[in-house]
């Protein structure tokens, strides 16, 4: 919350102000929560309801309320933006292409939007690439600017007005450089990209842990039973690498992502018992995660060395 809090300019609530989140059992959550059938959470001023935690697309809705209330592509945008690598599958054909945002615009709300193919990583990679082309300050002043029910010559006055482009030809170029990126290259990572660093030498990064849910550097369950250890390192040097994985349990993985964005490229990601196999990997920054499981105390270990 505090990384989120100085990403978008607020201070991050404390005492009465409070957060309160309800993580609940999923039988009976609609009843229970308010929330939509069939959602994983929803927020509602500042608290929240999650079938799972973390939930930090939640937390980003929370947060941004304080900033502006847009409509649902603006509203969902930033919080896929800024949530977060939620669980293993952040590589799901959900979140790795893009329609036009044109055909999104005039959905009525988050329900419609989530329904749209591919209408989450569009709202979240357009957001992402406003944010990365003109800055969070002139991204917070358009979403204060905006209201739920927006018709196109309301969105497109604030753009004009604060962009100095229209929304069509923001839209036009984030389509012509951006439209394939995934959401674990352009997520801001704010969370994953600020863990500890490993330093190495360029040649090995080896290491081999615990990740039994009762250590303290061990997060989760995400997604019902994933525990997640959160490092970072520098590749040095573009180039090719060896990686392999062991792991006690089938569900151990490790991931590489890269904090540079789209450019950077997307990484890799590998199960503990899959055959080593050469990677590329950019230079720059990464996030390291280690999966294991909240019901059963397994390690995990990689190996990368430049080939």
């Amino acid at each position: 919350m505090a990384a989120l809090a100085a990403e978008l300019g607020l201070v991050a609530p404390t005492g009465t102000d409070r957060i309160r989140v309800y993580w609940l059992d999923p039988d009976g959550f609609t009843e229970r929560s308010g929330c939509r059938v069939g959602v994983m959470g929803c927020a509602k001023e500042r608290s929240f309801f999650t079938r799972n935690v973390p939930a930090n697309h939640e937390f980003v809705h929370i947060f941004a309320a304080r900033v502006g209330r847009p409509g649902a592509f603006f509203n969902e945008g930033l919080a896929v933006a800024l949530e977060g690598l939620a669980s293993t599958d952040d590589l799901d054909d959900r979140y790795s292409r893009s329609v036009a945002v044109d055909d999104l615009l005039d959905l009525p709300g988050s329900e419609q939007l989530l329904n749209a193919r591919y209408g989450y990583n569009t709202a979240g990679g357009f957001t992402a690439h406003l944010l990365e082309r003109y800055g969070m300050n002139a991204y917070l002043r358009i979403y204060a600017a905006l209201r739920a029910g927006d018709d196109r010559a309301a969105l497109d006055a604030v753009f004009v007005a604060e962009l100095g482009v229209s929304l069509a030809e923001a839209a036009d170029e984030f389509e012509a450089t951006k439209w394939g990126c995934r959401h674990a290259a352009y997520d801001a990572k704010l969370v994953e990209c600020s863990a500890p660093e490993l330093t190495w030498d360029g040649d090995v990064l080896a290491l081999h842990r615990s990740v039994a849910c009762d250590l303290e550097d061990v997060v989760g369950p995400y997604a019902g039973d994933h525990t997640v250890v959160f490092r970072t390192f520098v590749v040095p040097e573009a180039g090719e690498y060896a990686l392999s994985v062991i792991g006690d349990d089938a569900n151990n993985e490790v991931s590489l992502r890269p904090c540079g964005g789209c450019e950077a490229g997307e990484g890799v990601q590998m199960r503990a018992g899959e055959a080593g196999r050469s990677v590329e990997l950019a230079a720059g920054r990464y996030v390291l995660r280690l999966f294991g499981r909240a019901s059963a105390d397994t390690s995990v270990g990689f190996r990368l060395a430049r080939e």
